[in-house]
This record gives structure tokens, C-alpha cells and sequence, in this order.
């Protein structure tokens, strides 16, 4: 183990010092547009489910602002739009029109979720509809790996949004992700990582980072790869905490993620349309019920009090 655990300790004490031990919830309801990558990302859920991101799974203007008031109900402070990702004027109209119904739904801070759906002449306009930040998540900076594993996505078209999302004055959300494109035989690729969070440094809007390991999805071209580290992932989040020191790092609704200086968890009450599969957290199931309007509610706070309880933290209210 080395000095593995000195470095948890060291993470969670500039966790404590720098941001409290209260824990963040981010909202999130999917999805606002389809994806029509093609080909798909070669570890997407499309692979799995061909309903996953289609038009069928687009919530209207009127369900996202009915899944906007009942998450607010919920006394959740900022909601994530999710969606895949829809090129040309079409995802981008169909962006700020979701951004637009929730902004008028709801007090929440509002993020945008679809990738590159959007141009960047697009994230002005969003800035002016009221949305907060923006999530155009990267998982990876290595060209190789990049067209590799997303060979229908474009790395530079992510960047340029990410970038021009800084300058507009909004906030910014990424991810990386531990393990993508690994071999069997692979050695974990360190200074890549560092580089990824090194390249997030130069933008004083950062303020959430999601460092999620690799998982094989089912009948995907990635399915028999290995997937990512836990033990790898929780410490490249120990390496974030010392790097950004009072930003919302996702993970801590997992106690490997609470060692290592996590303080926010992501998709804690979750909407969707009713024939969708529904993100949650890794303490405990959620508890799932009608909303109305073809829509279900998935709400994991019980779980999310009674756990960080147990760990001595608190939900924020």
C-alpha cells in the first residue's frame, strides 16, 4: 500500500478544511436529446438497449418543467440535463428550448448535459436563457484512445465547447474516465490522467469533476475489456482533491470516494420517462414513484441520509 493511505488522509483533511464535509446533490433528468453518434461510442448503452437515447426517451417541454418542480420540491439546489448527442441546428434549438423550460420551472442551477449537441455560438445563448454550467464531458485526452473508443465523436469539437463555456462566464462540469481503452496487458496510463486534470486547471469556472472507472457495457465492441479500477479511481480522485482543492468532486455517495476527498453526489433524484432505466447511487436503492405526465421520479435521499450519516457527514440542505 505504500503511502496510498497518507494520501486519502491528506485528501479528505483538504476536503474538510477547504469545503466542509456536506455533501452536494446534483438533480437529473434525461433526456433532452436524442443521440445519433454514428457510429456510437464503442462502450455506449445504445449497444445495449437500441431505445437508449432515441427520440423516444425526449421529455417535451412540459415534462421537463413538471421533473424540474419535483425535484425542487425535494429541496435539491441545481438539476443536470442529460441527453445524447444531436448535431447540427436541430440539437442545438432543441437545447435551449429544454434549458429554457426548466430555467422558467424552477429556481435550480441549471447544467446542460448532451455532449456536443450544441455549437459554440449556442453557448451564449444558453448563458441567456439562465443555464449555470455546462457539462461537455471529455473521459479521456488521448487522441488515440478518443477515436478508438468514440469514433463518431470529436475530441476538438468537446474542447472548443468546454473552452468557450469559460469565457462566457459559465461553470464547467467534466469527466474522466479511469480505465477507458485499456487492455488486458495495459499498464494504467498515470501521466495521462495527471495531464487531463492538469488541462481542466487552466479554467477558473471548473467547479464540479466526475472521475468515474470504465464500465464494459453488455454486447458493446468494449465489453470484454477490463474495466476500470476502483482503487485506481479513488486515488486519481485523492490526486484531484490536492489539485482542486474547494470544487464539488463526485464520488461521495461511495465510501472508497468519501476517502479520498469526494463531497458531491450526482444523479441523487433522478427523472425520467417511465420504459427508461434510471441512473442512482452506489449506498442504496431508490425509492421510485409516478409523477405524472408518462414521468417517474427516482428519489435516493433516504439512502443518501442514512450512509452519510454513518460516515459522519451531512446532505446539504
Amino acid at each position: 500500500m505504500g503511502g496510498r493511505p497518507q494520501l486519502f488522509r491528506v485528501a479528505a483533511t483538504v476536503r474538510d478544511q477547504e469545503v466542509g464535509r456536506t455533501v452536494r446533490l446534483m438533480g437529473f433528468i434525461t433526456s433532452i436529446t436524442p443521440c445519433t453518434t454514428d457510429p456510437p461510442c464503442r462502450y455506449c448503452w445504445r449497444w445495449a438497449s437500441p431505445r437508449a437515447f432515441s427520440d423516444s426517451d425526449v421529455l417535451n417541454e412540459k415534462q421537463l418543467a413538471r421533473a424540474a418542480r419535483a425535484i425542487e420540491d425535494l429541496g435539491i439546489k441545481r438539476v443536470e440535463l442529460g441527453g445524447g448527442t444531436l448535431r447540427g441546428e436541430e440539437g442545438g434549438e432543441l437545447t435551449l428550448r429544454a434549458a429554457a423550460a426548466v430555467t422558467g420551472a424552477c429556481k435550480m442551477g441549471v447544467w446542460i448535459n448532451n455532449g456536443p449537441s450544441f455549437g459554440i455560438q449556442h453557448v451564449h445563448e444558453l448563458k441567456q436563457v439562465g443555464v449555470e454550467g455546462i457539462a461537455c464531458n471529455l473521459e479521456s485526452i488521448r487522441e488515440r484512445v478518443y477515436e478508438m473508443a468514440r469514433p463518431g465523436d470529436s475530441l476538438a469539437r468537446r474542447k472548443e465547447i468546454v473552452e468557450e463555456s469559460d469565457r462566457a462566464g459559465l461553470l464547467i462540469d467534466n469527466t474522466l474516465m479511469i480505465g477507458l481503452g485499456e487492455a488486458w496487458e495495459d499498464k494504467h496510463p498515470y501521466r495521462e490522467w495527471v495531464d487531463f486534470l492538469f488541462w481542466l486547471k487552466q479554467f477558473p469556472g471548473l467547479k464540479i469533476l466526475e472521475i468515474h472507472p470504465f464500465r464494459p457495457v453488455p454486447r458493446s465492441p468494449m465489453e470484454e475489456l477490463p474495466a476500470g479500477s476502483p482503487f485506481e479511481t479513488a486515488k486519481v480522485r485523492a490526486v484531484a482533491r490536492l489539485v482542486f482543492r474547494n470544487i464539488g468532486i463526485a464520488g461521495a455517495d461511495e465510501p472508497l470516494g468519501v476517502m479520498a476527498g469526494a463531497n458531491m453526489v450526482m444523479h441523487a433524484v433522478a427523472v425520467t420517462k417511465k420504459e427508461r432505466s434510471r441512473p442512482g447511487v452506489a449506498c442504496g436503492p431508490a425509492r421510485v414513484r409516478d409523477i405524472g405526465d408518462g414521468l417517474v421520479l427516482a428519489d435516493s435521499l433516504p439512502a443518501l441520509r442514512r450512509y452519510v450519516e454513518d460516515l459522519g457527514l451531512v446532505l446539504e440542505e
